[in-house]
């Protein structure tokens, strides 16, 4: 028994002084009666100074009374709170914020005791505030971009709406807090947006979106936003979501006026009475126009796959050979007038160009326009007085038809010198995700050849994580026929990725257009930044120096910035120089103020500042010897821009030369 006595004896004193909570023990009296390690290094006290004196003696010296005599009463009366966080001045004029934890300890035939543990908050207080600090900032900074910057929580309400929504849409961004973004998105756009942000709350992952918002007089505007996952502290969930968004109906209305554009081309195109046919160098045809079936009565997928000779005249066959030889070899232009074969069994005169072509994937090819010139060979027949009058309308025609080829062939080149673009994978897939067809750096990047990609589903090499997931945007390109962009990464490489529709002849989405662009190395910038970042912010945390930064503008001072730090050598707080811009001279010694403002007046004309030693009375009455050390940082044309200023107590070292 005696020595389960003392076991549990030697196991109380170890938990007592290895915890890090400091620990506390007082009489009815308020006396205290023991003190752990932990409780000493938060009061910066000694368990001498503690043991046997009021609890008060902890706080500043004219708190002591009034806090002695109120817990005294609450021991009394058993009304001392369980739980309770508050901010203290301590004896040595620091402030705390302590969380406290108070028990009773009854034991018979003794006096009652009082337990108290406190935590010091402190630190996570302070890293509170300068939150606050930083969001207020961001808050300042965002309500003078045009771009539109905003909170919502997970509902899609309102927390937060930057300046410049009165700017682009006419609201008050105080009216739009506590509204849904769903009340003023387009209703079809604002479905779309429910299911983004489902996306987003489950994958949290950033995403771009393009959607219409009303304006205050009505109509509807078109914006591309960013939409960024919002975490609570940890990063273990989502609280919300921030908006960064930008003005682009005029980008809509020049993408529309495009698409109009190229619809109507493509009309012209699938409606002309020319056939226009694209053939390997193996004389296989790999593309077709609608016009095939209006001319020789074959389905365009009738002929693809077959060999174009197939269909010429023997006694034409050579001069096509040396033709389209000589195109390929010297890629020039040649034209050709033959017989081609009509399903019917007929013969039908025609004219052929004959235009060298590379194709999206690269390959050579030869582009045939070609025309039905029936009616032209029976008149010359019948007219052969009228040939040179003929001749020379064939060759006026046959030179708008090279120039039109030309034009359509430097669109084409263009065209695929941004499909086989160094750093961009771009495929065409089908609506079920197959591909079609894939450049040179796509190529690479799968690390298979052309023939065992062409039919397989884009996604099905990947992780299948990151593969679902690029079947889910593709999914939605297909279903909503809006472009998507997206970034995700796999194999330590991080992707930038476009989906775009592409649409058939009833405008239905037929196909996709997918880009990817390698951003691994903009990924490691980011973090090394991050890191920078933190990395300055524990330094700067660590130092005991009170630093403060003044940021001019056209010459004058227009914004200074205190670091908690100057609580600990001038005794006053953040809060007290920032409501009170003229307390870093009043609290020079009044023998100093002149060589301290004319050291300050020189940062903007000197280019050399030496550190300037002088007097400060702090807070608490006491003077003290600081040194102050300017570090100016200049623009491109040397004007001062800012500065932050090192003030370093330097009392000690005074003394010590003084003897």
């Amino acid at each position: 028994m005696e020595e389960a006595v003392k076991t549990t004896d030697m196991l109380f004193k170890e938990v007592w002084e290895k915890s890090f909570d400091g620990m506390r023990i007082v009489d009815e009296r308020a006396i205290t009666v023991l003190v752990n390690q932990a409780f000493c290094d938060m009061t910066h006290m000694t368990k001498e100074q503690l043991v046997g004196k009021p609890a008060s003696v902890i706080y500043a010296a004219q708190y002591q009374v009034n806090i002695q005599q109120k817990l005294c009463e609450r021991i009394a009366a058993r009304t001392v709170a369980p739980h309770l966080e508050r901010k203290y001045t301590l004896w040595n004029g620091m402030e705390a914020w302590f969380e406290l934890s108070n028990s009773y300890l009854e034991i018979s035939d003794e006096p009652v005791k009082l337990l108290s543990i406190f935590r010091d908050m402190t630190e996570s207080k302070r890293a509170f505030e300068a939150l606050s600090e930083s969001e207020e900032r961001y808050h300042a900074i965002s309500d003078y971009m045009l771009d539109l910057i905003s909170q919502t929580d997970t509902d899609g309400v309102f927390q937060y709406a930057s300046g410049s929504h009165s700017t682009v849409l006419n609201y008050d961004p105080d009216d739009l807090r506590g509204r849904h973004i769903y009340d003023i998105v387009y209703p079809e756009d604002a479905e779309r947006l429910k299911i983004l942000l489902g996306n987003v709350l489950v994958t949290k992952r950033a995403t771009r979106f393009e959607y219409r918002i009303r304006h205050t007089v009505g109509n509807y505007i078109w914006l591309e936003s960013v939409v960024n996952p919002l975490f609570t502290e940890g990063n273990k969930s989502v609280r919300g979501f921030v908006f960064a968004a930008r003005d682009i109906t005029e980008r809509k209305r020049a993408e529309e006026a495009l698409t109009s554009s190229e619809q109507f081309y493509r009309s012209l195109i699938n409606n002309s009475s020319d056939i226009i046919i694209i053939i390997a160098q193996n004389y296989i045809i790999r593309y077709g126009t609608p016009s095939i079936e209006r001319v020789l009565q074959y389905r365009p997928q009738d002929v693809l796959g077959k060999n174009v000779v197939q269909f010429m005249h023997r006694e034409e066959r050579e001069s096509l050979h040396h033709t389209f030889r000589e195109v390929l070899q010297t890629h020039r232009s040649c034209s050709l007038q033959h017989r081609i074969l009509k399903k019917n069994g007929e013969w039908l005169h025609v004219e052929s160009i004959f235009k060298y072509f590379i194709d999206h994937l690269g390959m050579e090819c030869v582009l045939l326009n070609t025309r039905d010139v029936s009616e032209r060979v029976s008149v010359e027949r019948e007219l052969r007085e009228a040939h040179a009058l003929l001749e020379q309308r064939v060759r006026e025609r046959t030179a708008e038809l090279v120039e039109t080829n030309q034009a359509l062939s430097e669109s084409e080149e263009t065209a695929l010198a941004l499909l086989n673009a160094p750093t961009d994978s771009s495929m065409l897939l089908d609506a079920e995700f197959r591909i079609l067809a894939i450049n040179e750096t796509g190529l690479k990047r799968l690390g298979s050849p052309l023939n065992d990609l062409l039919g397989t589903e884009a996604f099905s090499g990947l992780p299948s994580d990151v593969a679902e997931h690029r079947r889910v945007k593709a999914c939605a390109v297909v279903a909503t026929g809006r472009a998507v962009r997206f970034d995700d990464e796999y194999g330590g490489v991080y992707y930038a990725n476009s989906m775009y529709p592409v649409y058939d002849g009833e405008g239905n989405v037929a196909r996709i257009a997918f880009f990817s662009q390698d951003i691994s190395d903009r990924k490691r910038a980011e973090e090394q930044l991050r890191s920078s970042r933190e990395r300055y912010k524990r330094i700067t945390d660590a130092v005991t120096d009170y630093i403060f930064t003044v940021r001019f503008k056209d010459g004058r001072a227009v914004e200074t910035i205190h670091r908690p730090q100057c609580v600990q050598v001038t005794g006053y707080t953040v809060e007290e120089f920032t409501s009170n811009p003229y307390l870093w001279i009043m609290m020079v010694h009044e023998d100093d103020r002149e060589k301290v403002k004319a050291h300050a007046d020189s940062i903007l004309t000197s280019p050399d500042i030496a550190p300037l030693d002088h007097r400060i009375i702090r807070k608490d009455g006491t003077v003290r010897w600081v040194r102050s050390s300017p570090v100016v940082q200049r623009d491109e044309n040397g004007s001062v821009i800012s500065y932050d200023g090192v003030l370093h107590d330097i009392t000690d070292l005074v003394a010590s030369a003084s003897h």
